[in-house]
């Protein structure tokens, strides 16, 4: 049965859901090669009404973020990418969160994400990289 959003499973997901997901995902990675965003967008959507494993879900939400970002639909990329973070930490999350609040120009909370990020994903040298260019154009310091 499908889960509501922020809710997880402790059970392990069932083959068949794992199955199903996994191609799903593949379907849309094959439409964002084709410049197909909004069947790969559907493709996402589907793989999400099935899966459990949150691992999974943040990798998908992830996904769901990067092609919104692409759809130029930035708030809700933002949104997809917030829930990548909460389903399991998904630098992904991090990443097109950022990229949609870097368009939205959300400056403060493009610069507290990237934060958020780089303590969560020490060794993610694009987080690091990104955070150290946004402080620089917004004038901070990297102290601060």
């Amino acid at each position: 049965a499908p889960i509501a959003v922020g809710q997880s499973s402790t059970e392990q997901e069932p083959f068949d859901v794992s199955m199903l997901a996994k191609v799903s995902a593949g379907m849309a990675l094959a439409n964002i090669q084709c410049a197909d965003n909004a069947h790969a967008l559907k493709c996402v959507d589907f793989a999400l009404t099935h899966s459990t494993d949150p691992t999974r879900r943040g990798g998908l939400y992830g996904m769901k973020a990067g092609v919104l970002n692409k759809l130029k639909r930035f708030e809700e990329a933002s949104q997809a990418a917030t829930l990548a973070i909460e389903s399991s930490d998904n630098v992904q999350g991090y990443l097109q969160g950022a990229a949609a609040l870097r368009l939205l120009k959300k400056d403060v909370e493009l610069v507290a994400l990237l934060e958020r990020g780089a303590q969560t994903h020490p060794t993610q040298t694009l987080l690091l990289d990104q955070l150290d260019s946004q402080k620089k154009t917004m004038g901070l310091s990297l102290s601060e």
